[in-house]
């Protein structure tokens, strides 16, 4: 699916501020992955995918959610579309889980519950909601290209080890380029929901990564 973007020109000052401020949520995001990716070790890498297993079970239902939810029908297609894209997703984090003779904690990481809890409040809210917070964790990929990279090959790791992180690494440009797309078309219409959104997005994924940081690899508190 492509998205035709609302030119520039014809957005408003507040528009364009508010699309600045969601652009820089995914930037900072992708700020604290950056400190995983560079100093996580295999067991930091084990738990980061045991934490993406549950970050990701459920984005088919979430997007499936938001489509019943959203008032925008051009909005409502995007979310049903992502429940396809997103479904199954999950899959991959437990292939890679398995590669390394591991299977999926029986819990939800607590870091993981908020993220669902927020992403449930956006109910009856404006649909830019849902835009934002999607955004920023489809574009926290955006600014790791270079990273990912030398992280799987810091670590050595094979096909059946790195699937979710690589496909999540391809798979979110595009996603991103569409939700944006979609964004700039719906902007004027609550910049400040998608401002509020993003941030506390930003704010969710920071704090689960930071969970697997601390969790997963206690030494990176000393390289701090």
């Amino acid at each position: 699916m492509t998205t035709k973007a609302t030119p520039t020109e014809n957005l408003s000052k507040r528009a364009l501020q508010a699309i600045t401020e969601v652009e820089s949520c995914a930037k900072s995001a992708a700020e604290v992955a950056r400190e995983f990716l560079k100093y996580a070790d295999e067991k930091a890498y084990i738990y980061f995918l045991d934490v993406m297993y549950h970050y990701t079970l459920e984005s088919g239902q979430k997007c499936a959610t938001a489509a019943k939810h959203v008032q925008g029908e051009d909005i409502k297609k995007l979310f049903m579309e992502f429940d396809t894209a997103e479904a199954l997703h999950y899959r991959l984090a437990l292939k890679d889980l398995e590669a390394f003779g591991v299977t999926p904690s029986n819990e939800t990481p607590e870091t993981v519950v908020a993220i669902n809890d927020f992403w449930i409040s956006l109910q009856g809210r404006h649909d830019n909601g849902y835009l934002a917070m999607l955004y920023v964790f489809e574009n926290v990929a955006k600014y790791l290209q270079d990273d990912v990279a030398g992280f799987v090959e810091r670590l050595c790791l094979g096909s059946k080890e790195k699937r979710w992180i690589c496909a999540h690494a391809k798979e979110d440009l595009a996603h991103g380029k569409i939700l944006m797309g979609m964004l700039r078309k719906h902007i004027e219409d609550n910049p400040t929901m998608a401002v509020a959104a993003a941030k506390q997005a930003s704010a969710l994924w920071s704090t689960m990564m930071l969970d697997v940081t601390d969790d997963g690899y206690q030494k990176l508190q000393k390289v701090a």
